[in-house]
């Protein structure tokens, strides 16, 4: 038997890998490659170095949408067209069209409704399977794709998401096809704490070694990590600073601006295979999120690196997390912040017990090499109804 042909497509760029929508991505594609799947993934406008980088590294076929597609999306956007620069984008409809019927695929996946309604076209007119990944309920950010999410996720043969919360408000849309919840995952071979790396790190970017570095990451552009990062920079540490200046934050993710000063660093880009080295870095992890939906790998990464963390309840949403015992959850309010960071400084017990079920957690339940299987049972079952 011959290998399954897979097309999936992401409105992400495919590199750098530096937020948790493209790991995700690039994760299941290193996966399906390792389980006799031939995988052909395109993604948003990606340098053609980068391109053959990945390809070489990963195994797996891949594609960059043309720079007329990218410029299209980014100005129909721009002008209000939102819509129409993904959705019914026709220069976006051609280059997937074109790639599909030179690929020959036997299923067809999107990993968001971006570039969903254009991939169940395709689906219907060549007769494959459409299989949507719903790594968030868009609409929940953006009301006004609520109509939209429905449609296309009522086209897909098959709708995966991240979380049985968010499963349910499809349902509660009134989405009919069938839903399966796949979580998020962590490498946990390579999210592991590096002491050496760490001592190094920290001199490079003038941590002492007597600093409490608190740490949080994700990219500015998702709209729920920016208020996270503006919490952080202008009301928790001025505050926290003055009564504790050993206290410093690392903050790390595209759209940050670079900069060092007395008691804050902000890192804009990490290399991909050294970002658990960066986030060993911290002792503290914050994840202060007010909104936002799916769950967040950043949690388990935190807890596969071995960083206690402090979040909300939105924060760890989606994962059988307990307070006390894995994390401590706070309301989010700058006065009980600081009152959770400050027992994990001094409750060492608490902190080592955090850290150690943490790790726990992530291996036993949530490394991608387990996660995934469950994407091949799809497979078959779509498969098996063409």
């Amino acid at each position: 038997m011959g290998k399954l042909k897979v097309l999936i497509t992401t409105f992400h760029s495919l590199y750098p890998i530096s937020h948790g929508g493209i790991v995700r991505v690039i994760e299941e594609a290193k996966f399906l490659s390792k389980n006799n799947v031939e995988v052909h993934l395109i993604g948003n406008k990606t340098r053609t170095e980068d391109l053959k980088m990945l390809e070489k590294e990963l195994g797996i076929h891949l594609y960059s949408l043309s720079w007329f597609s990218y410029i299209s999306s980014g100005l129909f956007g721009k002008i209000g067209l939102y819509n129409l620069g993904w959705f019914y984008n026709p220069f976006i409809s051609f280059e997937l069209g074109k790639l599909a019927r030179k690929i020959k695929p036997e299923i067809v996946q999107a990993e968001f409704i971006y570039e969903g309604y254009q991939v169940s076209k395709i689906c219907k007119k060549m007769k494959l399977p459409f299989i949507l990944s719903e790594h968030n309920v868009e609409n929940i950010l953006h009301p006004a794709i609520y109509s939209h999410e429905i449609k296309i996720c009522n086209m897909a043969n098959f709708v995966t998401t991240v979380s049985e919360h968010d499963q349910n408000e499809l349902k509660k849309m009134g989405v009919k096809s069938p839903i399966k919840i796949i979580p998020n995952g962590v490498n946990t071979k390579k999210f592991q704490f590096n002491s050496e790396k760490r001592k190094i790190l920290r001199q490079k970017y003038r941590f002492a070694p007597s600093d409490i570095v608190l740490v949080y990451h994700g990219t500015l552009a998702y709209y729920p990590n920016k208020v996270a990062s503006q919490f952080l920079k202008y009301s928790l540490m001025p505050t926290i600073h003055k009564l504790n200046p050993r206290i410093k934050l690392l903050l790390i993710g595209p759209k940050h601006e670079f900069n060092i000063s007395d008691y804050i660093v902000e890192l804009n880009e990490v290399p991909s295979d050294e970002f658990p080295d960066y986030l060993s870095i911290g002792d503290v992890a914050v994840v202060p999120l007010t909104s936002g939906s799916g769950t967040r790998l950043k949690i388990l990464e935190y807890l596969s690196v071995g960083i206690p963390v402090v979040s909300t309840k939105i924060g760890i949403e989606g994962i059988p997390v307990i307070d006390g015992e894995h994390v401590l959850l706070t309301n989010g309010n700058v006065p009980d912040v600081i009152s959770k960071i400050n027992q994990l400084i001094s409750d060492i017990p608490l902190r080592e017990r955090l850290i150690n079920n943490g790790r726990k957690l992530v291996i036993e339940r949530y490394d991608w090499e387990m996660i995934f299987k469950d994407i091949l049972d799809i497979y078959q079952k779509v498969l098996n109804k063409a």
